[in-house]
């Protein structure tokens, strides 16, 4: 292929639980609080987190609940101090915990010593699926993301594109909607350029949206 869009998305890194999988389908685990959260107003509601992000994600979600609860499954010292007096102003209580300790049940979550939840957020991050790019020379940021330019996605290898979730991690679908089409749109001029076509077949303009469609 003379032109190339990578949209390979990211993995989810689920906690390693029995059962996270059917857990996921039917709503007791969640990973997405902005998609979904409103479906847990006033309920008891743990994050399971191994770092800083655990506790960004169970601050935000004191915005639909207030009784939220860390576990914190990192080494204590990956949660900050400044992120802990974080969480104590929000209410949110951190427990230091061990995935071994957590059981997925038909419609509660356990911890060994604590009371049940109603619902488990996994905020364990994602990873890039970047071994394609990788294989195809595309470079990476130092959190994995795929490397490309702000303005039409493109990569530093020649006839490669790149857009979605594999690129900035913002996850969100209208996101890489929009970057595909910024894409496609650079792909089509960029290859009625090599064709030696005139400008008058080139999709919409430097700066401006597509005012036709190829």
């Amino acid at each position: 292929a003379r032109t190339v869009l990578l949209a390979t998305g990211v993995h989810d890194n689920h906690p390693p639980l029995a059962g996270v999988e059917p857990a996921i389908r039917r709503g007791l685990v969640r990973i997405c609080p902005i998609c979904d959260a409103y479906e847990v107003i006033g309920k008891r509601v743990a994050v399971v987190g191994d770092s800083d992000l655990g506790g960004r994600e169970a601050r935000f979600l004191t915005t639909y609940t207030p009784d939220v609860t860390l576990l914190h499954v990192g080494p204590p010292e990956a949660l900050g101090g400044e992120e802990r007096a974080a969480l104590d102003a929000f209410g949110v209580r951190v427990l230091e915990a061990a995935l071994t300790d957590l059981t997925l049940e038909r419609s509660r979550v356990v911890l060994a010593g604590a009371e049940p939840f109603e619902h488990l957020y996994s905020a364990l991050g994602c990873s890039a699926r970047a071994e394609l790019a990788a294989r195809a020379g595309v470079a990476t940021n130092d959190q994995g993301y795929l490397v490309a330019g702000q303005a039409h996605q493109e990569t530093a290898v020649p006839g490669i594109w790149a857009a979605g979730d594999a690129v900035r991690g913002l996850n969100q679908i209208s996101v890489a909607q929009a970057e595909a089409a910024i894409a496609a749109t650079a792909m089509h001029n960029h290859l009625r350029e090599q064709d030696g076509e005139l400008a008058g077949s080139k999709l919409g303009g430097e700066g401006q949206p597509a005012a036709a469609t190829a």
